[in-house]
């Protein structure tokens, strides 16, 4: 009788042993994926509030001149950031700018084919996180 209650015992544990290891895994499953949503919630947090517009575009050849309007926002980062994109997917930046609150500053950006269809305004943080304001379709 002895070593059927041992073995009922010995049972009894190794089915607590895989039943711990297998919420430790899920638990390190569920952690990590957690942890990069956080992350990335946390880096996209600091652009809210951005009040960055395009307020008219002027198509020159291959030259396209942006004008970027920012608002009154309080999100930290200054650098200005003009893309140009083209149908079939090739970008273009325009020259590095500094935009402050209440800014507003014009961006030429050669697109070296004149095929470029939207325009994107964005301000890279300090960190190198960047803030996407308003992409525009182009009608040149």
């Amino acid at each position: 009788m002895e070593r059927k209650a041992q073995g009922q015992i010995i049972t009894t544990v190794l089915i607590i042993l895989l039943i711990l290891a297998a919420v430790v895994i899920v638990w390190q499953v569920i952690q990590r994926t957690t942890r990069g949503a956080a992350e990335q919630a946390e880096g996209q947090a600091q652009c809210f509030g951005l009040d960055l517009a395009v307020e008219s575009v002027n198509c020159n050849g291959t030259d396209i001149a942006v004008v970027v309007k920012r608002g009154g926002d309080s999100v930290g980062g200054t650098n200005l950031i003009v893309t140009a994109t083209g149908s079939a997917g090739d970008s273009k930046r325009g020259p590095a700018e500094t935009i402050n609150a209440l800014e507003t500053k014009t961006v030429t950006v050669n697109t070296n084919n004149g095929t470029s269809t939207t325009v994107t305004a964005a301000v890279e943080m300090d960190d190198g996180t960047l803030c996407i304001g308003e992409t525009r379709t182009l009608d040149c």
